[in-house]
């Protein structure tokens, strides 16, 4: 009871915070019940209803028209109210106190300009019959992130412009936890005056632990802060002894950042005092492959004796995966495999053309193993190390049109389904729909040429996995396109599922360009704050 209790209180406050704003200026004593009628809030039929759910931006401006149906409309007053998420009481001299929430408007409909402080928010929107006191809301149900200034939740576009690099970024409604269908091209070098950087891009990544946007070009790392994409530091002041520059992956799980460079594992945890560095290489008799793990532990109900990997990574030199442990000062191995696993972390076949992380926690191997590619189907994630590291059985891939020619692949944890492309195809294979072949998603046109495909994570939010992105590169008009589909995770195929659900009437697929040639593709999801 106490702890449902401490739900209900906040909520009882609001209501009353509502209430005392007004009083009573009548009643409806001759009129019956069914002449008063209830008030409704249709919440079907409401254009845009998610447009309070999505990431929002300082200066944004937020548009609803609510379906309230009534027989005395013109006694009813509105409020929309937001107050913080999680909504917790506060110190407030001796005593503890919830705050109070914000009013956004006072309106039937909203039209808002964004000017809340970045955080994560909750909104209701209240209707009240001022001579009656009937009252009813709209949850619009869980939180919304607003970004800090300059800080924005998109598909960011590493693109290469005269032979330079620029951050130009795609925000999908599809996606829903962004801010509608918006396009910023030149998005870092004019918009927000930063200019181009030096090079043709490689890679990026995103890392909440240091607030920072990582950019590798074929010349130099940079490390951007979040907010305006200014620049912290190079390659060079990310070190205490600066390596070779090669970088070939990065990722932040675990509170930490890693970054492979010239086949070698350096680290950064945000929680020791390092001054914002990564560590020299971690020792060992190693060579990486560039893949590194989204997923090592349960953090919430682990099972008893799991691995307590930081991070997990395929070492080349010696055809195996190898853990790396929390604060270790070099990679370590898992145990010897035992006789009857259906496949040997410890010595894996063949080179592997493609690592990603799949189905709620697994790892696919896709190997070449004498000119046939197979599947290793793996788990790290959450398990005891037994001996038998292995996930299902080993699949051929052989019905796999042009996979050896494969330039890069994509797939989320909220599916079973991987995607990848060459030069001219994108197409997928899912180990759960009892097919051999693989499906082919999309073909280009004349002109173009894929560049890269990226997927939407996991995440909770509904659309985990359901959004796939490949980018195109139009040789003859000069433009740098992204064609968007829904997908179901599973199956790998294109349906459309959420996308008129949360109000987006884009065609499956939809194409947009006015971009540079997109050389990498990275969706950040929220920024922390």
């Amino acid at each position: 009871m106490k702890n449902r209790a401490k739900y209900i209180f906040p909520f009882m406050l609001i209501l009353l915070i509502f209430n005392s704003c007004y009083k009573d200026n009548g009643n409806y004593d001759y009129l019956s019940e069914d002449e008063v009628g209830v008030i409704k809030i249709d919440t079907i039929n409401v254009p845009d209803r998610y447009a309070l759910m999505r990431s929002l931006n300082p200066g944004d401006t937020v548009k609803m028209q609510m379906n309230v149906t009534y027989s005395h409309k013109e006694n009813l007053r509105y409020r929309w109210i937001a107050y913080p998420y999680p909504y917790k009481a506060v110190q407030s001299g001796n005593a503890m106190v919830y705050p109070a929430a914000d009013t956004i408007a006072t309106t039937k409909d909203l039209s808002w300009v964004v000017n809340l402080d970045p955080g994560n928010w909750t909104f209701k929107y209240f209707v009240e019959d001022t001579i009656s006191g009937q009252k009813t809301f709209f949850d619009f149900g869980g939180y919304t992130v607003i970004n800090q200034n300059g800080s924005r939740t998109a598909l960011y576009l590493l693109t290469e412009i005269d032979g330079e690099t620029d951050i130009e970024l795609y925000s999908s409604k599809l996606a829903l936890v962004w801010s509608g269908d918006k396009t910023y091209p030149r998005y870092r070098s004019q918009t927000l005056g930063c200019g181009l950087l030096p090079g043709s891009p490689e890679f990026l990544g995103y890392s909440s632990s240091s607030g920072a946007v990582y950019v590798f070009t074929d010349q130099n790392g940079y490390r951007l802060n979040k907010a305006g994409l200014t620049k912290l530091d190079e390659f060079s002041g990310m070190f205490y002894n600066v390596p070779t520059y090669n970088p070939q992956a990065f990722v932040n799980i675990n509170s930490c950042d890693f970054l492979i460079n010239n086949g070698k594992l350096h680290v950064l945890y945000k929680s020791m005092s390092n001054d914002g560095k990564f560590s020299a290489p971690i020792s060992g008799d190693y060579d990486l492959f560039p893949y590194l793990i989204y997923q090592t532990k349960n953090t919430y109900s682990p099972i008893s004796g799991a691995i307590n990997a930081d991070q997990i990574v395929y070492d080349t030199k010696n055809n195996q995966f190898r853990p790396y442990y929390p604060q270790s000062t070099g990679v370590a191995n898992f145990k010897t495999t035992v006789g009857n696993a259906v496949a040997d972390v410890n010595n894996m076949p063949g080179t592997p053309l493609a690592i990603v992380d799949c189905n709620g926690g697994s790892t696919y191997a896709i190997m070449n193993v004498a000119g046939i590619p197979y599947l290793y189907q793996l788990c790290f994630y959450n398990v005891v190390d037994d001996g038998d590291l292995s996930q299902g059985n080993v699949v051929s891939l052989a019905g796999c049109t042009d996979l050896l020619k494969a330039k890069n692949f994509c797939s989320s944890e909220a599916g079973s389904a991987f995607f990848y492309a060459t030069d001219k195809n994108v197409y997928s294979f899912s180990t759960t729909s009892g097919k051999t072949t693989s499906n082919t998603l999309y073909t280009c046109e004349a002109n173009e040429e894929v560049t890269y495909i990226a997927q939407m994570p996991s995440g909770g939010f509904p659309t985990a996995g359901c959004v796939l992105w490949i980018a195109v590169w139009d040789s003859a008009e000069k433009d740098g396109k992204i064609v968007e589909f829904e997908v179901d995770p599973y199956g790998g195929i294109a349906r459309s599922q959420w996308g008129p659900m949360f109000g987006s009437t884009n065609p499956n697929p939809y194409k947009v360009g006015g971009y540079g040639k997109i050389k990498y593709m990275l969706p950040i999801t929220s920024m922390s704050f």
